[in-house]
C-alpha cells in the first residue's frame, strides 16, 4: 500500500511537470548519416494564448525548414545553402509530454541572394484567420525586390515587409492539433534609401474593431552605400539579421531613424497598378507576390549634425519598437516607445547637445534613448539614459500586454559603469585590464513622464561581457523577467553563490519583483558549446506567467546531439552548426526541461540572489520527490509508532492483569513504572519479622508487605497503560523451582516480547525500519 501511494504520487507529479516544462531543438533525424551542418538563427518569436501557439522567424542556410518533418528517402534531399534564406515556424505547446510540435514551416528567399529576417507581429481576425508580419533585408536581385516600380531608388540594401496568412482548423478528437493552411500574402519593398535594416515591427494589440492591420515599422537607414569592415561576417555562414539592432552593420554610415505606418492597399489601388503594368508591359508580381501595402505616414529622424561634425561618424543603433495602449474613459492616446543608443543629440535623440561647444566632450559616449510618438508619428517625448564616463546601451522595451492603459515600461540593456539604485561602484565586476566589464540592466520607467522608478543590473565574475536583449512582464504585472547572453564560461555574480556555467556563452533569465525590484531568481542555462538569446524578441509570458524562451545553440540544449553531428566537419569556423531551441521556465521557482547535454549528468539549476533560499531545475525536482517520499515515510513511520504504543499498552495491560490475579502465600510482588515505559516487578519471599542478626534463627512472624506500596504502584501502572476490554489471564503458578533460579521465559503476543529476565520485568523497543531501492520509485 505504501508503494502504491508513492507510485500514484510520483507518476501524478511527472505528469504534471511534463506539460508545464517544455522544449524543442531543430534537427535531429533517426538515421545517422542525415546531414546536420546548416546554421539556423532565431530572430523573434511571438506567443499565442488563445491557440496555445508559438511563431518564430529566422535565418537559415540549409533546407530543414521546408517541412515540417523529414522521413528517411527525404532526408538525403536535405542540402545546405550557400545564401541565407528566411524561415517561418509556428510550434505548438504540448498537451501530454514535454515536446513542442512543429505544426508548419516555411522558407522564403532566392538562392543566390541573403535574405535575414529580423522581426515578426502577430495580427489577428474574426474569420479564422491570422496573419503574420515579418520584416527583412535582401540585396539586388533578392527576395521580392523584382517589385520595385519603374523610377524608383535602386538600393543597395533593401528591406522588405511579408504578410503570411494562415488558417488553423483544430483536428477533430486529437487534442492540441491543427489542420493548417498558409499561403504568402504579398508585402512591400523598401527602397527609400541606398541601405535601410528593418529592426522592429509593431502593431495595435487592442484593436478597437478586431480587423485592424496597420502595421508600424522601424529601419536603421543611410544614404550612404559604404562597405564596412565587420568581424562577425569573418565568420562562414553567420546571422546577419538586423535583429534587436546591428552593432556594426555591413553598408551605410550616418544612419537615420526609419519609421513608417504601412496599411493594406485599397482594391481599386491594386486594379490600378495591374493596368498601369500591362499598359507600360512590366510584370508587378513576383512568383504570384505583390506588394499589397503601402506607407500610410513617413518619419526620418537623424542626430543633430552641424557642419563641423560631418567628419564624425555618429552611432546610431535602432533597438526595438513597441505599440503601448493608453485607453481611459473610451479615449485612446496610444504611444509609440521607440529605444535604440546614439552618440548623437537632437529632439527624437533625448534633447540638444550640453557640449555642443566643446569639442573635448561632444560625442565621447554613448547613450541610450527612449522616444515616444503618437500613432501619427507626432514626437512626444525623448528622454536620454547616459552615464558621465561609460556608455549606456539599449537593447529593449517591454510591457504588461493584454492591458488597456499601460502605466509602466521596462527597458533592457548593457553599460560599464554604475546604474543600479540597489549596489555600489565597488560591486561592479572588471575585466583582467581592470577595467569596468559590461553590466545586464533592467530600468523601470513611468511612461508617460519618463521618470525612473527602479533599476537593476547583474555582471559576471570573471569580467566577461553580460548583455541583456530582453524583456517580458507576467499578466498583472507581478514579475518581469530579463533575459541575454553572458560570454565565454562566465558566472552571473551574485550577493551569495554566483550561478555555473556549464561552457562558453551561456543565456540568463532573471526574475525580479516588478513593484520594487526585488530578485526572485536568476538562472545562467547553457551546453558547454555557445548558447546565446535571440536578439530580436527571444522571451515571452503566457497566461500563466511563465517564460517561453527563444535561443540559438551549438550544443545539446534540448536534444542529444549525436556522435556523428559531433565528428562531422562543420561549414562553421565556430564547430558545430546552430540550431535553433525554445523552452519554457516556470513562473514561481524557474523550473524548466532539463537541458538534455546533461540528462543523464547533473543538471543546471536555479540560482538565488539576495541570500533567498530557493531551488529550481533538477534540484526542486529532486526536493519534492524527497519530500513527498519523506511524507509518506514519516506517515508510515508514524503508524508503525503508534501500532506499536498500542501493542505495548495490550502487553502491558495483560502484564497488570496477570500480576493482579498472581496469589501466592509464599512470595510478595512489588511492581514500579519502569523508566523506558515499561514494567519492573520485584518479588521474594514472604519475610517473618525484621533480622537483627543473619545467624541468629527468626521465628514465623507472617508480613504481607514489602518496601512500597503495591497498590500504588499498580495505580500508577494503570495510568501508563489504560486498560481495555481484553481476555484475562487464568491465575496460575508462574515460578517453578528455586529461588536462585526462577526465570520466564520470552514469549510472543501480538508483535510485542515481554519478558522477565532477573527478577524484574522489561519491554524490549519494537524498532521499524523502512527501506526501498532506488529502482522502486521508476
Amino acid at each position: 500500500m505504501y508503494k502504491l501511494a508513492l507510485s500514484v504520487l510520483i507518476c501524478s507529479y511527472q505528469a504534471t511537470l511534463s506539460v508545464a516544462h517544455f522544449g524543442y531543438q531543430s534537427g535531429g533525424f533517426s538515421s545517422s548519416t542525415a546531414p546536420d551542418t546548416g546554421n539556423s538563427y532565431a530572430s523573434a518569436l511571438h506567443y499565442d494564448g488563445a491557440s496555445k501557439v508559438v511563431y518564430i522567424v529566422g535565418s537559415t542556410y540549409w533546407t530543414y525548414w521546408d517541412r515540417i518533418s523529414h522521413a528517411n528517402n527525404e532526408i538525403a534531399s536535405l542540402s545546405e545553402l550557400e545564401a541565407s534564406d528566411c524561415f517561418f515556424a509556428m510550434l505548438t505547446i504540448p498537451v501530454l509530454g514535454d515536446t513542442m510540435n512543429l505544426e508548419y514551416t516555411r522558407r522564403f528567399g532566392k538562392s543566390t541572394v541573403d535574405e535575414s529576417c529580423s522581426a515578426l507581429a502577430f495580427i489577428p481576425s474574426n474569420d479564422g484567420k491570422s496573419k503574420i508580419v515579418t520584416a527583412g533585408h535582401t540585396a539586388q536581385n533578392g527576395f521580392l525586390t523584382s517589385l520595385r516600380s519603374l523610377g524608383s531608388p535602386v538600393s543597395h540594401v533593401y528591406g522588405f515587409l511579408l504578410n503570411l496568412e494562415l488558417k488553423l482548423t483544430e483536428r477533430p478528437k486529437v487534442i492540441g492539433g491543427f489542420d493548417i493552411q498558409g499561403k504568402l500574402d504579398g508585402g512591400a519593398l523598401m527602397n527609400d534609401h541606398a541601405v535601410q535594416y528593418p529592426i522592429a515591427v509593431a502593431v495595435n494589440p487592442l484593436p478597437e474593431n478586431g480587423e485592424e492591420d496597420a502595421v508600424y515599422i522601424v529601419s536603421q537607414s543611410s544614404t550612404s552605400k559604404k562597405k564596412n569592415v565587420v568581424g562577425g561576417n569573418l565568420q562562414q555562414r553567420p546571422d546577419k539579421a538586423a535583429a534587436g539592432g546591428l552593432d556594426q552593420p555591413e553598408y551605410g554610415n550616418h544612419y537615420s531613424v526609419f519609421m513608417q505606418k504601412m496599411v493594406s492597399k485599397s482594391r481599386a489601388e491594386m486594379d490600378f497598378e495591374d493596368e498601369e503594368a500591362d499598359l507600360i508591359g512590366f510584370s508587378n508580381s513576383e512568383g504570384g507576390l505583390k506588394e499589397t501595402t503601402r506607407a500610410d505616414w513617413t518619419e526620418v529622424l537623424s542626430p543633430s549634425i552641424s557642419y563641423n561634425d560631418l567628419a564624425i561618424d555618429h552611432e546610431l543603433q535602432i533597438s526595438d519598437l513597441k505599440y503601448v495602449p493608453l485607453v481611459e474613459n473610451s479615449v485612446r492616446s496610444d504611444l509609440l516607445v521607440l529605444v535604440g543608443t546614439t552618440s548623437g543629440y537632437g529632439d527624437a535623440f533625448g534633447g540638444a547637445n550640453p557640449n555642443e561647444n566643446d569639442e573635448d566632450e561632444s560625442f565621447l559616449y554613448k547613450a541610450g534613448f527612449i522616444t515616444t510618438f503618437d500613432v501619427n508619428g507626432a514626437l512626444k517625448k525623448s528622454t536620454r539614459i547616459e552615464l558621465e564616463e561609460e556608455d549606456v546601451h539599449i537593447k529593449g522595451v517591454c510591457f504588461e500586454e493584454g492591458k488597456d492603459y499601460v502605466e509602466f515600461i521596462y527597458l533592457v540593456g548593457e553599460t560599464r559603469g554604475l546604474l543600479a539604485d540597489n549596489i555600489k561602484a565597488q560591486d561592479l565586476s572588471r575585466d583582467v585590464s581592470g577595467r569596468h566589464s559590461k553590466h545586464a540592466f533592467l530600468m523601470k520607467m513611468n511612461i508617460q513622464t519618463h521618470e525612473r522608478v527602479w533599476t537593476r543590473q547583474v555582471g559576471g565574475t570573471l569580467g566577461k561581457d553580460v548583455i541583456s536583449y530582453g524583456c517580458a512582464v507576467s499578466p498583472n504585472d507581478d514579475v518581469v523577467y530579463m533575459a541575454g547572453t553572458i560570454a565565454d564560461g562566465d558566472r552571473i555574480r551574485l550577493q551569495t553563490t554566483p550561478t555555473v556555467s556549464a561552457g562558453g556563452d551561456d543565456i540568463f533569465v532573471a526574475n525580479y519583483d516588478s513593484s520594487n525590484g526585488d530578485t526572485n531568481f536568476v538562472k545562467q542555462i547553457g551546453t558547454s558549446k555557445n548558447d546565446w538569446l535571440a536578439r530580436g524578441n527571444g522571451i515571452v509570458t503566457d497566461e500563466s506567467g511563465n517564460a517561453i524562451i527563444l535561443g540559438n545553440t551549438r550544443g545539446s540544449m534540448m536534444r542529444v546531439r549525436s556522435d556523428e553531428e559531433n565528428d562531422s566537419v562543420s561549414l562553421d569556423s565556430r564547430g558545430l552548426s546552430s540550431d535553433i531551441f525554445v523552452f519554457s521556465i516556470e513562473k514561481g521557482t524557474g523550473e524548466m526541461k532539463t537541458i538534455s547535454e546533461f540528462f543523464n549528468g547533473e543538471p543546471q539549476g536555479i540560482d538565488v540572489a539576495d541570500g533567498d533560499a530557493q531551488l529550481g531545475g533538477m534540484d526542486i525536482t529532486a526536493v519534492i520527490i524527497g519530500a513527498m517520499i519523506a511524507s509518506i515515510t514519516s506517515v508510515y513511520v508514524g503508524y508503525s509508532v503508534i501500532r506499536s504504543r498500542n501493542n505495548d499498552y495490550r502487553a502491558n495491560t495483560e502484564t497488570i492483569n496477570y500480576l493482579e490475579d498472581f496469589k501466592d502465600p509464599d512470595y510478595e510482588l512489588h511492581i514500579r513504572n519502569s523508566a523506558t515505559g515499561g514494567v519492573h516487578a520485584v518479588y521474594g519471599k514472604t519475610r517473618t519479622r525484621p533480622m537483627k542478626n543473619t545467624s541468629m534463627a527468626q521465628s514465623a512472624i507472617p508480613n504481607t508487605s514489602v518496601d512500597s506500596d503495591v497498590a500504588e504502584v499498580m495505580n500508577e501502572t494503570r495510568y501508563m497503560s489504560p486498560r481495555k476490554q481484553a481476555p484475562r489471564i487464568p491465575p496460575k503458578r508462574a515460578f517453578s523451582g528455586g529461588l536462585e533460579s526462577m526465570r520466564i521465559d520470552s514469549f510472543a503476543r501480538n508483535d510485542s516480547r515481554i519478558s522477565m529476565s532477573d527478577s524484574s520485568f522489561a519491554d524490549d523497543d519494537d524498532n521499524t525500519h523502512l527501506s526501498f531501492e532506488g529502482n522502486e520509485l521508476l
